[in-house]
């Protein structure tokens, strides 16, 4: 096939270029008293696979009405409905494929296998897959506003959201991919509502032209009910009804069914007053009670308070014309996470259902791989922020400054646990973990002129955190122990990697037999012995590699000349680190067998004595494999390139529109890492980011 020229390349024989359309319309009425607001929307993308693809429908109804001086009502009803298609497998199996491969039979056709009966075509499969997933969302809230008193106002918030949902797929009785041979049907269906309720009263006063408070009480109440219901069947007669003759299917699994239900209960108290114009301080007190929690710690108190100084109405910063805005600010608080499932606290049993002999069917229950815990209660964050916001020449020069440290203690996470219990984890409240962090903006307008105006806009922030400590335990020596079986070390960053060091690649003539790795070949990966003992192990040769970015930034820029207008618009991560499974993995096409395609490296033979990669081999594993494939995830990226021209007034009023614009913007136009992989953000196997050109035409009627 080399020879002939007839090699193939997976990635283009399964990737195309795909269409995006969006369409807009909203209409606006109504007067003094009455106000409406009708829009439709129409968004319709196409995947980058074959029979993959995403459509979708809104509608949404805005109505306000003041009803008298004192009482105003308002409704906002927004309905969604969509549809998505999915492809069968991942960008993986498809790039892995030998270019050698013949995807075509003699005939033209696409045939299942293309190398004998070991490696199945992913196109061939894909066509005979249906992975469908309707949704429909409606979304109703409706507010009212009475003034009860003189500065004291009462709000009502309500709001529901249902959702229903049905997917369905469909394997044919040509599909055949590993355990997965024949047809195959499967439907489920979900409906979720969820709702809340909040009652507000809002007091204000105005004790003299110095002083002014407002106090807010607020309760609230959501509730949350989630109800799902699954067919599983096997061996359909035929594929002429897909996942619709699942009712025919010869093999049925039990089917599934769910239902979870949670609530939240809140209530909160907020204090502000208001000194001179330039001092503000808040103060605010928040409970909330959640149903996923034990009955001893259902509820947690969250308080925090502010103060911000508005140094520009100060008498010896006023009279300076070149500042326009000047804050300093401080705030200090307390939030909490539930973000557990329903029930954990009580623990869960699953269901095993077991054909006996005598042709009997029955059920059977066993407890779950998590234990329960019902000491369970909310995990709490605190923060400290210190902010300044400033503006000199009129807001030509304008941005903030932000110093934010925060501490979260209790958190919930399911940790890993002696299997000899009978559970494999649990969930509990463990640790301290701490985040500071520097954050800057600045927004600049070099050039403001009648016809030309220029802005520039950077941004930069950088962020720390470490584990500060877990459960309390210590060593004989009184230092705290790390969980390493859960990847936590105490003092360094949360989830680091932890593996050996590549420290190159053995070569000829190096003296393997007296190194820590006598039984090393030349071509093997050679790792560093740590502890210099003359050995390698996993206790004492394994190190922390971290891979949190030392900081992130954006630089963007727009002109408007005349009807013109420009956008650029950078963005950056520096320092970041990220294991490759393109380097390693076999199912990624990492394993340097030549059984799979993979990326290009330069790995080493007799003839090419590389450091980089080890010597490929056909059936053994490489030792220490993994450690080669960490590698730098910093990039720069081109996100943005817009250009748009609008109509001058007018022109446009000749023509009875309000206003034209036409534009054309490129999105992810261009990327520079190091990393070798589609983006440097995902995980390898994930679809690449799609370079975006987008054309359209925004209109204004009179």
């Amino acid at each position: 096939m080399l020879e002939s020229g007839s090699e193939i390349d997976w990635q283009k024989f399964m990737i195309r270029d795909a269409r995006i359309q969006k369409h807009d319309v909203s209409v606006r009425a109504g007067g003094d008293k009455t106000k409406v607001a009708f829009s439709l929307g129409y968004f319709n993308q196409q995947g980058m696979v074959e029979n993959s693809g995403f459509e979708r429908g809104t509608a949404r109804l805005n109505f306000d009405q003041d009803i008298s001086k004192r009482i105003k009502i308002g409704a906002n009803i927004t309905y969604t409905r969509n549809f998505q298609t999915l492809e069968d497998g991942n960008l993986n199996e498809y790039i892995i494929v030998t270019p050698l491969a013949k995807p075509y039979d003699a005939n033209g056709d696409l045939q299942l296998w293309v190398d004998n009966i070991s490696t199945p075509n992913p196109k061939f499969l894909n066509q005979q897959t249906v992975d469908e997933r309707r949704s429909q969302n409606l979304l109703f809230n409706f507010f009212g506003n009475v003034n009860l008193l003189p500065g004291l106002n009462y709000r009502l918030n309500t709001n529901v959201n249902t959702r229903t949902a049905e997917n369905g797929q469909y394997r044919t009785s040509k599909y055949q991919k590993g355990s997965n041979i024949g047809s195959r049907a499967e439907v489920s269906s979900t409906n979720d509502i969820n709702y809340l309720v909040e009652n507000i009263l809002t007091y204000e006063k105005e004790i003299n032209n110095s002083n002014r408070f407002d106090i807010t009480a607020m309760q609230s109440y959501y509730k949350d009910q989630d109800k799902s219901f699954g067919l599983e069947g096997f061996q359909l007669p035929n594929d002429l009804l897909g996942y619709n003759g699942i009712s025919s299917a010869q093999i049925m699994s039990p089917p599934s069914r769910s239902v979870t239900e949670r609530t939240l209960s809140s209530y909160m108290g907020r204090l502000r007053y208001t000194l001179l114009d330039k001092y503000l301080f808040t103060v605010t007190t928040r409970v909330d009670g959640s149903s996923v929690f034990g009955p001893e710690n259902k509820y947690g108190v969250f308080p925090s308070a502010s103060f911000a100084w508005r140094l520009e109405q100060e008498d010896f910063i006023r009279n300076l014309n070149w500042v326009s805005q000047l804050k300093l600010r401080v705030n200090y608080g307390a939030v909490g996470n539930q973000a557990i499932s329903p029930y954990t606290t009580l623990g869960e049993v699953n269901s095993y259902p077991m054909l006996f002999g005598d042709g009997s069917y029955q059920i059977g229950y066993l407890p779950g791989s998590t234990l329960p815990n019902p000491y369970l209660k909310w995990e709490t964050t605190k923060s400290l922020n210190l902010g300044v916001d400033f503006g000199f020449l009129k807001n030509r020069i304008s941005g903030a400054i932000e110093y934010y440290k925060t501490n979260t203690t209790d958190l919930l996470v399911r940790r890993s646990i002696n299997e000899s219990l009978g559970y494999t984890g649990m969930l509990t409240n463990i640790g301290e973990v701490e985040n500071k962090g520097l954050e800057f903006t600045l927004n600049t307008t070099p050039v403001r002129k009648n016809d030309f105006v220029w802005n520039v806009n950077l941004t930069y922030s950088r962020n720390r955190n470490r584990l500060l400590k877990l459960d309390g335990s210590v060593d004989a020596n009184g230092k705290p122990v790390d969980d390493i079986n859960n990847n936590w070390f105490i003092g360094e960053e949360i989830e680091p990697y932890y593996n050996y060091i590549f420290d190159g690649i053995w070569q000829q003539g190096d003296d393997i037999a007296n190194s820590a790795q006598p039984l090393a070949q030349p071509g093997d990966i050679r790792v560093k012995d740590l502890n210099g003992d003359g050995k390698i192990d996993a206790t004492n040769d394994r190190a922390i590699i971290k891979n949190e970015p030392h900081w992130i930034g954006s630089l963007g820029t727009n002109l408007k000349y005349k009807g013109f207008d420009f956008l650029v618009d950078f963005y950056t991560v520096q320092g970041a680190v990220k294991s490759n499974s393109y380097l390693y993995v076999f199912n990624d096409g990492g394993s340097l067998t030549g059984k799979t395609n993979g990326v290009k490296v330069d790995y080493w033979t007799p003839e090419n004595p590389s450091n980089f990669y080890p010597r490929p081999r056909q059936n053994s594993s490489i030792l220490y494999f993994s450690s080669l494939a960490y590698q730098n995830a910093s990039y720069v990226r081109l996100r943005t390139v817009t250009l748009g021209y609008t109509l001058p007034k007018s022109i446009s009023r000749k023509l009875s529109i309000q206003n034209l614009r036409v534009y054309a913007s490129g999105n992810n136009m261009w990327t520079k890492t190091k990393y070798l992989s589609y983006n440097p953000e995902s995980t390898p196997g994930a679809y690449p980011e799609p370079r975006m050109f987008l054309f359209g035409l925004n209109i204004g009627l009179l």
